[in-house]
């Protein structure tokens, strides 16, 4: 699975909740490190991983639970055939604020964790009004019941300062070259890039591929620049260099995504 795989789903669908299995057949990463703008639940259904969020890592058993916060960089190795049911959705849509969490034995019983992850699956493909109301309180129930089976002392730490620094300075449009990030933060580039990738799990170079594949979707979706235009606007040398970055980041082509964006926006001939 590639990392972005689920970020596609949410921005390609326009939705604002999507559900969907990561299935590994054998020992091996399920997914990259990689950050997002919605909150993840995962839910361990079949095997054994190691999951890492931030510079915090847990191995976890079946029926395990973590909570992931927009913005925060994680990754899943599984330890051998695994299998995890996914659940990412806006801040917005959820209306709450949850903590980064592992916990490998939550309180709840393992099979209504198991279910509630089941029909909330069911009601995000079901994609009518029904399906829409049942996601919308579902998601919303269970993430009061993550308030509550929290125990204090369990978070998983803040990121470290220097990752925070960047993250702000990139997020706000600061230069994405390391040299101009590392003068204008006031750290040597050798030692923003080590101090970096310790904190994040990612290195300087991955995360900034990443941050520009979020404003390369948000620039497709209107359609009026051409590949070269969208390199130029990100900081790209070339059309090359962007669709390799692309591709990187997301596990596709651009051409590929926006064939994949137009199919879906095509009209349902059962619809009407």
């Amino acid at each position: 699975m590639y990392a972005y795989r689920e970020y596609l789903e949410l921005e390609n669908g326009a939705r604002a909740c999507t559900a969907f299995e990561n299935v590994a057949g054998q020992a091996g990463e399920m997914a990259g490190s990689h950050w997002h703008d919605a909150y993840e639940l995962l839910l361990v259904q079949q095997g054994r991983c190691v999951q890492r969020v931030g510079t915090a890592s847990a191995c976890l058993s079946p029926g395990a639970l973590t909570v992931i916060r927009p913005g925060a960089v994680h990754s899943t190795r599984a330890l051998g055939p695994c299998a995890i049911a996914v659940l990412q959705f806006t801040p917005e849509f959820s209306g709450v604020s949850l903590p980064s969490l592992m916990l490998d034995k939550p309180p709840m019983e393992p099979e209504r964790l198991r279910c509630r992850f089941e029909n909330l699956g069911a009601a995000a493909q079901a994609q009518d009004e029904a399906g829409r109301l049942i996601l919308s309180g579902g998601v919303r129930e269970l993430c009061g019941q993550i308030l509550r089976m929290a125990p204090e002392g369990v978070g998983i730490p803040a990121p470290g300062r220097l990752f925070e620094q960047v993250a702000r300075y990139l997020s706000a449009g600061g230069d994405m070259s390391l040299t101009g990030a590392a003068a204008h933060l006031g750290y040597a580039p050798e030692h923003l890039s080590r101090r970096f990738h310790q904190e994040a799990g990612m290195t300087f170079r991955e995360y900034v591929d990443q941050l520009r594949l979020r404003r390369a979707l948000k620039l497709m979706r209107s359609g009026r620049l051409n590949l070269t235009q969208l390199a130029a606007h990100l900081g790209y040398a070339d059309a090359n260099s962007f669709s390799r970055a692309f591709k990187r980041a997301s596990g596709m082509s651009p051409g590929a995504y926006m064939r994949r964006r137009s199919r879906a926006e095509e009209p349902n001939p059962k619809e009407g």
